[in-house]
């Protein structure tokens, strides 16, 4: 069995962690509706405040109920963290972390450099990571796969070449591109409701 297919039987039997990074208005839902379909859930914030609110069963996004932050914390399906090296016992690893646009409305991938420097010091073999933060096509192959390999000494030099177009080769991860079927597959697995689903999806496994 290939390690794709022994995490597909993990995901289906609802024994595969999920890790989210970036608690805001993408991470926040997606880690309650991975809660209630029955996955363990552990989501990544370095604001301290998301977290003690995620907690103590608050919510700060208007269409996540409090309620039911409550009901998935108090079955131990969902828990916060600001300790990133509790990465390293997540199956799958969602990036939800924001590229907002600098003065000259290019992408600030700051954020998602310093996500994936975290992901990279504990990355393991049978991991799954999603990009499902909003970027431009093509940043996956671009940049963030070269930059879990690289490492972030090499980010600036490599957000440089994923401006120009320059690709780097000899690839040590996979990389699948899932247009639209993710939201069905993980529909069949129960989670369902999240409207700021992402269309397209692109995922990197060891």
């Amino acid at each position: 069995m290939t390690r794709l297919r022994e995490l597909g039987a993990r995901i289906e039997a609802r024994q595969a962690r999920i890790g989210v990074m970036g608690l805001g208005y993408v991470g926040l839902p997606l880690v309650v509706e991975f809660a209630k379909a029955g996955f363990a859930v552990t989501g990544f914030e370095l604001d301290a405040e998301k977290v003690r609110a995620i907690t103590e069963g608050r919510s700060y996004i208007e269409d996540v109920p409090q309620a039911e932050i409550v009901k998935q914390c108090e079955a131990g399906k969902l828990h916060a963290t600001t300790d990133f090296n509790e990465l390293a016992g997540c199956d799958v690893i969602n990036v939800c972390v924001p590229t907002p646009l600098t003065k000259t409305k290019d992408p600030d991938f700051s954020f998602m450099v310093a996500a994936v420097e975290e992901i990279r010091k504990r990355l393991r073999t049978g991991q799954l990571v999603i990009l499902g933060s909003t970027t431009y096509p093509g940043t996956t192959h671009e940049l963030f796969l070269p930059l879990l390999e690289a490492g972030a000494v090499d980010a600036a030099h490599l957000i440089a070449d994923a401006k120009s177009g320059v690709s780097g080769a000899g690839r040590k991860l996979e990389l699948h591109l899932m247009h639209g079927e993710v939201s069905e597959n993980f529909a069949a697995y129960g989670v369902t409701g999240h409207r700021h689903w992402p269309e397209m999806r692109q995922g990197l496994a060891q």
